[in-house]
């Protein structure tokens, strides 16, 4: 009895070592940014598993290497690589065979290889490219006489084929290039905004060479959407635009267009522009593209809005029309001096009209116009302009007039002969409304996580373990004992 007792114990005394030995482990553990998240961190330096690149097409058999260093002052013995992953990647260590023996200062590399599925996605859910985080690689052994379990990401990145070639914003007429995280300044409130990408996709075209080894060809990007957003109090805007369908080296560019309200004081206005689209295999491809509006309430500023010619853009010799507009005062203080102006340099056609109004109020107006009888057919610009203290101009909008089914030669007028107008601070030619025209990977991510929490998971079940053998110890020792 006494040797059965004796025998049992020496069992339970070396199951309890094996698991204080998983327990008790040193344990390492890296965040996504390549840094020890848990840990100590004078043991081990283990560069971030990365399979890919930007350039890295579609396809099986991606190899790469993975460093491993001791900065430690204990021999390390590496017995196992474990991989947390999903199988459609096929990941492997090619040239582990076990029980490779760092000593202190030692680095090594080991290769490892994977597929890459023609359905992978070079964008996140927020839009953002770069490596995607698609498992967890574990290296276990040993650091001198204690266990050691270090837990790095595993990344893999494949090419983004949908390229954002220029982003371009107009301010009322006026160009800006845009550039990642750049701030337009210039900007007034009632400014008429135009934001312009041109998108191009970079699958190349099929040829006579045929497709080529380790390249993917000829394919299509569908679907793909223009989102741009801005988050302000003042102004919440979600706009986008369905750009379609783009072949292999094909491009397009689109327009987005708001207004800056009126009553927006001076203001930072963040702006997001995503870029989208599925290829035919699947794969999510595009960008995001930053920028900020820095808006300044100007002191003085008269405001256009709302243009109409009345009966329409389209008139006869001696026809009148009407100019209706709304002017609105979103400067900082009253105008007691205000002063309009329509102006055709080609009909020499100057009519002015002094104007008061108050900080923040709006005005309709009209102003008749005769067309002259004997003005020569053509399209003709109209210059409606703003002035304070009668002289110093505010704002400018240009309107299109087309003269035709005029009787004779016609001795009056110069179409589209005008000198090129000087920018004022604000300039914009507009298309105004007439009376006679109407103006028309989850499940991968879910086997990330389970991998990160493996080892918790087994530390849990060994205390568990544990637990139940002091149990069961203590059980047979009271038994056996009496």
């Amino acid at each position: 009895m006494k040797s059965r007792l004796f025998l049992l114990a020496l069992l339970v005394c070396i199951l309890v070592s094996i698991l204080a030995q998983v327990v008790f482990a040193v344990q390492i553990v890296y965040d996504d940014l390549g840094n020890i998240q848990s840990g100590p961190t004078n043991v081990v330096q283990v560069a971030i598993a990365l399979m890919g690149g930007p350039s890295q097409d579609r396809i099986a058999n991606v190899d790469s290497e993975v460093s491993f260093k001791n900065i430690g002052s204990q021999t390390i013995n590496i017995s196992d690589i474990d991989a947390a992953v999903a199988s459609q990647f096929g990941f492997e260590v090619r040239d582990f065979s076990g029980s490779t023996v760092f000593a202190p200062g030692e680095t090594k590399s080991f290769k490892i290889r994977g597929d890459i599925p023609l359905d992978f996605d070079s964008i996140d859910d927020q839009g953002n490219t770069g490596a995607k985080k698609i498992g967890t690689v574990t290296y276990l052994g040993t650091v001198g006489n204690e266990s050691l379990v270090v837990s790095t990401p595993l990344f893999l990145e494949a090419v983004n084929q949908l390229e954002l070639k220029t982003l371009r914003v107009f301010i009322n007429d006026r160009l800006e290039t845009v550039e990642e995280d750049e701030s337009l300044s210039g900007i007034s409130p009632g400014d008429i905004i135009k934001v312009e990408a041109e998108v191009r996709n970079n699958f190349v075209s099929e040829n006579e060479a045929g497709e080529g080894e380790g390249t993917t060809r000829d394919i299509t990007i569908q679907d793909i959407s223009f989102e741009l957003v801005i988050d302000h109090e003042s102004l919440d805007l979600d706009e986008d635009v369905d750009i379609g369908d783009l072949r292999p080296e094909q491009e397009q560019r689109e327009q987005i267009e708001f207004t800056i309200p009126n009553d927006l004081d001076t203001s930072t206005l963040f702006v997001r522009v995503t870029i989208e689209g599925q290829d035919e295999n699947g794969a999510e491809h595009g960008l995001v593209r930053e920028f900020i509006l820095a808006v300044e309430q100007q002191r003085h500023d008269l405001s256009f809005q709302d243009i109409k010619v009345l009966p329409n853009q389209q008139v006869t010799c001696g026809q009148e029309i009407t100019f209706q507009f709304t002017l609105a005062n979103i400067g900082r203080q009253d105008e007691e001096k205000g002063k309009l102006s329509l102006i055709s340099s080609g009909l020499d056609i100057d009519i002015n009209q002094n104007v008061i109004l108050r900080e923040g109020k709006t005005e309709e107006m009209k102003i008749p116009v005769l067309i002259p009888v004997d003005a020569r057919e053509g399209t003709y610009i109209f210059n409606l302009k703003s002035f304070y203290d009668e002289q110093y101009q505010v704002d400018q909008k240009n309107v299109d007039i087309e003269i035709k089914n005029c009787n004779g030669q016609g001795t009056i007028g110069t179409p589209e002969g005008q000198e090129e107008q000087l920018p004022p601070p604000r300039v914009v030619t507009v298309t105004p409304e007439s009376v006679s025209e109407t103006v028309t990977p989850e499940d991968e991510m879910t086997e990330d996580q389970e991998g990160d929490k493996t080892w918790l998971w087994w530390i849990v079940l060994a205390l568990g373990i544990l637990i139940i053998i002091v149990a069961v110890i203590i059980f047979l020792v009271w038994k056996f004992a009496y």
